[in-house]
């Protein structure tokens, strides 16, 4: 459950990764730009949880001089209630411990003022590790992703991950018979489009 919620914000925050031209945040945060997922570990061997969402809205700014690039300005969203994992009522346990706050459950916000990214010749892909601004639970705390993104004609595709710590937002242990899901929730944007 603590994983969809990292999941969540990790998506948000690689989506705007390589936003080419500015646009009317209103605009952009109503344009579903790409999926999220997460998978965390347990106490229990074999045994992990994972989820999804393709609820990922956003938006940014970069530029590009040579082989690097800047962005500027990137602020990412997802509703927490767009995660699923396959199963109607851990989806529902997961709402409830992971992603309730005061009796709500506010979206999950990505936010990262500016950080360069740079062209790995060997891969032709600009990568960088980045530190953003990740809201949940309406907590705030740091979190580190690694990014990659390619050119796809006058957009991005965009992929990036981090690990995130549920503590870290106020989530408490979360154990179901003995099983015990680990603080750390390693949480993977992929196929996330960036449009000019």
């Amino acid at each position: 459950m603590r994983s969809v919620t990292l999941l969540s914000i990790a998506i948000a925050s690689s989506i705007g990764w390589f936003p080419v031209q500015r646009a009317p945040r209103r605009a952009r945060l109503q344009k579903q730009v790409g999926q999220i997922a997460f998978h965390v570990d347990t106490n229990v061997p074999f045994l992990k949880v994972s989820g999804s969402s393709s609820g990922v809205k956003g938006g940014g700014e970069a530029s590009v001089a040579g082989d690097v690039a800047t962005i500027r300005n990137l602020r990412f969203e997802v509703d927490p209630k767009t995660f699923k994992t396959g199963i109607a009522l851990r989806d529902q346990h997961m709402y409830e411990q992971v992603f309730t706050a005061d009796g709500s459950i506010p979206a999950i916000v990505v936010r990262a003022d500016r950080f360069d990214a740079r062209r790995n010749p060997k891969t032709s892909k600009w990568e960088a590790t980045f530190q953003a601004q990740v809201t949940m639970r309406k907590v705030a705390k740091p979190v580190r992703f690694h990014a990659s993104m390619e050119q796809k004609s006058s957009g991005a595709i965009v992929s990036a991950e981090g690990i995130v710590k549920t503590s870290d937002f106020g989530v408490k242990p979360i154990t179901y018979s003995g099983a015990r899901v680990n603080d750390d929730v390693t949480v993977t944007v992929s196929d996330l489009r960036v449009e000019p």
